[in-house]
């Protein structure tokens, strides 16, 4: 049980990091320094996961993004002047940037990589051993006894 639960844990990490690399350090930048503007949408491909095309001014530049998952139902007027959807960007790379508030989507992020972590190692270690005799036997030895 020491060993199959080890290779879990170690299944888990390499999961962590490897998936964990893909969306949460930005969603969590800009969760935590994000400003906010104002954008406005480009495109809508509803055959496509939802995926919104946008663009948003910052600094007198155009900047554009592709989001699927859609824009959100929320509308929001930040002035008296602007009418849009709410686009949070990093004041240090404004080219990295989420069309709605980027808090939702980080705790979807972490809740599936959570998920992940949780069911595919067991799965995986499981199958390996249902499937290789000398794997079934490696997990039930229990270390060499003097």
């Amino acid at each position: 049980m020491k060993r199959f639960l080890l290779l879990w844990l170690i299944g888990a990490l390499l999961i962590a990091l490897g998936l964990g690399r893909v969306n949460l350090p930005g969603l969590y930048s800009l969760t935590r320094r994000g400003i906010e503007t104002c954008g406005t949408l480009t495109a809508f491909e509803s055959n496509n996961h939802r995926t919104v095309h946008y663009s948003y001014e910052v600094n007198g530049k155009m900047y554009s993004g592709i989001q699927q998952g859609g824009a959100g139902e929320r509308v929001t007027a930040l002035s008296s002047r602007c009418q849009g959807y709410e686009v949070f960007y990093l004041p240090e790379a404004p080219h990295i940037s989420c069309i709605g508030d980027p808090l939702p989507m980080l705790w979807n992020e972490v809740i599936t990589l959570f998920l992940v972590i949780l069911i595919f190692p067991p799965f995986a270690l499981l199958a390996s051993r249902w499937r290789s005799p000398a794997f079934r036997l490696w997990l039930k030895a229990e270390g060499r006894k003097k």
